[in-house]
């Protein structure tokens, strides 16, 4: 290509094309002497030399040039030379755009092609920024002043004081990508002092966060040889992955066949329990019959997500007994053995409020007989658990996207 004063339009038409070929001794000025900076934008160039073919040469010239910009503004940001690869993929410099007629290529004899782009980037965007930086960048820092608070109250022997440092610095840097790895560092630490209060579900949440690929393999190995000390986990510790740790609300109720629905306390206040020692929040949900009817029995759970929403709840865990009194006390004869009837039915779901769907549902049959709402509510909890929400129940993620309207 011999002129790089052409539109912009027209240049990227040309470096598409095939057999371009430049003028090495009539480069445009702007490559030795890049245009300075004005009222509205900043330029920078890039290059990229050895490439293939014109488009390859281009992009990775674009891709130099905005990379020059993200240094220079990592460094006027103060963040340190070795945090910076770190940062740069997060940067929003989506407005940086090549400067009108400012590409030129050369083919060298070998057919590899050099690429030169003059890339412009707005004041204000820049602004934008630094400021953004400047902001995660106090995030970080208080994220590490907090551990070395931490780390002293501990030498003190004040785990208390130790874990509201750390929890609150977590807090503070919990949407800040920037501080993902002095994240990993402080839940490591988290962890520690939870397991030195013997707060072992705490130590053991704060190990499952590092407990993944995305972890550094320093922490992810540090936390996985930790979680292998700790006591076992309570049996419902498995859904607390699955369902993101989200809110749950309990919904439980009994009835006898051909009777009104009646509230079962006894069963929602175990099953609450159960899912607290997996440091789920849970609360009870009240509904009229009618709302649980058309859930279960009519797989229609608008007025039960409805109600959930207005809980702040994010899943539904819901349990409808239906005992038929008919068949109380009942035998029947089963490979020449009188065993005693089925006399109850448990139906039981769980609902994704956010996509207003069944995660997963279910029944299975027990004999309530004469027992106690206590023990029948310990029974039925025990094989809702044991046997289908913690190995069967699927969890969130995995779940394909709703379909589009």
């Amino acid at each position: 290509m011999r002129s790089s004063r052409i539109p912009l339009l027209l240049g990227t038409l040309l470096l598409l094309a095939p057999g371009l070929r430049g003028d090495a001794g009539r480069r445009p000025e702007w490559i030795a002497h890049p245009k300075s900076d004005d009222s509205l934008c900043l330029y920078r160039v890039g290059t990229a030399a050895g490439q293939p073919d014109p488009a390859t040469a281009r992009q990775k010239a674009f891709a130099a040039a905005r990379a020059v910009i993200a240094d220079e503004l990592l460094a006027r940001a103060g963040v340190p030379e070795a945090q910076r690869q770190a940062w740069e993929g997060r940067l929003d410099l989506r407005n940086i755009d090549p400067a009108p007629g400012a590409i030129h290529l050369e083919e060298a004899s070998d057919g590899t092609v050099t690429a030169w782009v003059q890339v412009s980037f707005p004041l204000a965007d820049k602004a934008a920024v630094l400021a953004r930086i400047g902001q995660e960048t106090r995030i970080v820092a208080g994220i590490v002043d907090a551990r070395l608070a931490a780390r002293r109250n501990l030498q003190q022997g004040d785990y208390q004081s130790a874990r509201t440092n750390l929890e609150s610095a977590l807090a503070r840097g919990a949407a800040t990508p920037a501080a993902a790895v002095e994240r990993e560092e402080t839940l490591l630490l988290l962890g520690d002092v939870c397991a030195a209060q013997k707060d072992f579900p705490a130590a053991r949440q704060a190990y499952d966060e590092l407990d993944r690929p995305e972890a550094a393999e320093t922490w992810r190995r540090q936390a996985a040889a930790r979680l292998q000390k700790l006591p076992k986990p309570p049996r419902t510790w498995p859904l607390r992955g699955r369902w993101g740790g989200r809110s749950v609300a309990v919904l439980c109720a009994r009835r006898e066949a051909g009777a009104a629905l009646r509230p079962f306390p006894a069963l929602s206040g175990l099953l609450r329990r159960e899912l607290g020692e997996a440091r789920l929040d849970t609360l009870e949900l009240q509904l009229p019959p009618a709302d649980i009817t058309a859930w279960i029995d009519e797989r229609r759970p608008e007025a039960t997500g409805l109600a959930a929403r207005q809980a702040a709840a994010q899943i539904v865990v819901a349990a409808v007994l239906t005992t038929d009194p008919s068949r109380r006390g009942k035998t029947e004869t089963v490979m020449g053995l009188e065993l005693p009837v089925a006399d109850s039915q448990m139906a039981f779901a769980v609902l994704d409020v956010s996509r207003g769907s069944v995660l997963y549902d279910g029944t299975f049959r027990e004999m309530a007989g004469e027992q106690s709402d206590q023990r029948l509510s310990e029974r039925v909890a025990g094989i809702l658990i044991d046997k289908y929400l913690v190995p069967r129940c699927p969890a969130i993620d995995t779940l394909p996207p709703d379909p589009a309207p």
